[in-house]
Order: C-alpha cells, then structure tokens, then sequence
C-alpha cells in the first residue's frame, strides 16, 4: 500500500521553499489519499486503514500536509491544470515504457568564488576569516542539477559561465556522454524543466541547441514544462532542499 500512496502522493508534492526541513507537502488530504486508492489503484474500501492511520503513513513517508510559505502561487494561468494534467500523463507514459528515461533538471543561482562569510556559521575552534566586501568579484560557479527519475540519482555539474542555453545543454550533453553506455536500450528522453527563459521552447538558441543534442545520439526528446509560477513541483527541486537541509545541520 506505501507504494501506492508514494505513486499518488509524489505529483502532488513540492519542497519546502525555506528548505528547512527534509519534508516534503503535499496538496492531497488523506481523505482524498484514501479515496484515490480505491478508485485509481484498486483497493477495497475495507482493505485500508481510517483516515488518521493514512495521515500517519502519509507523514512516515516524508510527506506533510502543511501550509508554508508561497504553497499557493502568487500567480496562475488559466491552463495551470491543464497543463499538470498533461504533464502527469507525459511522465507516466515515460516511467512505464522500458525505452524511455525521464529526468528533471534545473540550475541555482550563481555563487561567487571568494572568501565571503554569507552570514555562515561554522563549529570550530578559530573562527574562520572571510572577506568583508565582495566588491569586484567576478569569477563565479553556476549549479546545474540532473535526477534521473529511474534511479534516484542525482547528478550537480558547476559551471564558470552564466546560466545560458548553450550552458544548460552543454552540461545536459555532458551528463549523457557519461551515462550513454549503461542506457543503450534508451530511445526516448522525457525532460522535467521550468519555463525558465533560458531554456523556454520559444528560446531559439536552446531549441537549437535540444534538436543537435537529439540528432547527434539518435533520442526523441521530450520537454515537460511545469506550469508557469510552479516550478517548485519540478522533482529536482527536492534535491536542492535535501542539500540546502545537511549544509545547515552540518553547521
């Protein structure tokens, strides 16, 4: 049954946006839960535990029923569900085919290489000295990460350039180089992404550069975009939250 409940929960689910805490909330009550195990996986209404018990399994799994900072967009569009409903059809599709790999992909925000203290904390016996200004810097590392849906695993590329199209798909390319030789039977790659403007279908460069990467390895490519104002639902997004979670606890 937590199978189950996983299967439903995860479309329903984002991180924390403070990324302080591992938990992930979910939109779906466990009354809701309850019922979408009946109607859409096949179990009998006196095969599952109560509401309560649902809810308690619900939190075990690492899923909360909370409201948290932006848990409701300051914007939406009309075709927001729309848009989930067929996003959620294209993923499904994707993990049930043996030929095709679904990942999720996106980049933080750029860090500056320096000496910089960021209002950081760490436990030692000397305190560590930093810079204090930041003036004039300008080499810096941008944060590109790949979870690969199939595995679990995730994969973070830095990079000295700025978030770009040519960046994104230059480490897109990197990471199937890398991972090519273990996916032969692969045919179709489905891509979880923002609607960035980077990496948005009406960017020409990255188009461009998406239609060279498919020719190139023979792959039908599949960009999934998350509705406008809601790309804190892309699984990736998770990832980062998990990161941000031990950096603080190792302080």
């Amino acid at each position: 049954m937590e199978i189950d409940i996983v299967a439903l929960a995860e479309p329903e689910s984002q991180i924390d946006p403070k990324f302080q805490t591992m938990f992930k909330y979910t939109r779906i009550t466990a009354n809701a839960m309850r019922e979408a195990l009946i109607t859409q996986k096949g179990w009998a209404h006196e095969e599952l535990p109560c509401e309560k018990s649902i809810s308690n399994i619900l939190n075990r799994l690492g899923f909360c029923l909370r409201r948290v900072q932006k848990a409701k967009p300051l914007k939406k569009v009309s075709e927001t569900d729309a848009i989930f409903d067929k996003l959620n059809e294209i993923n499904k599709a994707s993990d049930l085919c043996e030929d095709s790999l679904r990942i999720s992909i996106d980049t933080k925000a750029k860090v500056d290489l320096c000496d910089s203290s960021r209002g950081g904390t760490s436990r030692c016996r000397k305190a560590v000295k930093a810079d204090d200004h930041d003036m004039g810097l300008k080499d810096k590392l941008a944060p590109f990460g790949i979870l690969n849906m199939m595995t679990g695993l995730f994969t973070v590329i830095f990079g000295v350039s700025f978030e770009t199209s040519d960046f994104i798909v230059d480490c897109l390319e990197q990471w199937w180089d890398d991972n090519k030789s273990q996916y032969g039977h692969i045919n179709q790659l489905v891509i979880n992404l923002d609607n960035g403007p980077q990496n948005s279908s009406h960017r020409t460069q990255f188009m461009k550069r998406m239609i060279e990467f498919a020719d190139k390895n023979n792959l039908e490519i599949v960009l999934a975009y998350y509705p406008p104002y809601h790309s804190k639902y892309n699984p990736v997004e998770r990832c980062w939250g998990f990161l941000r979670t031990i950096g603080a606890r190792r302080c």
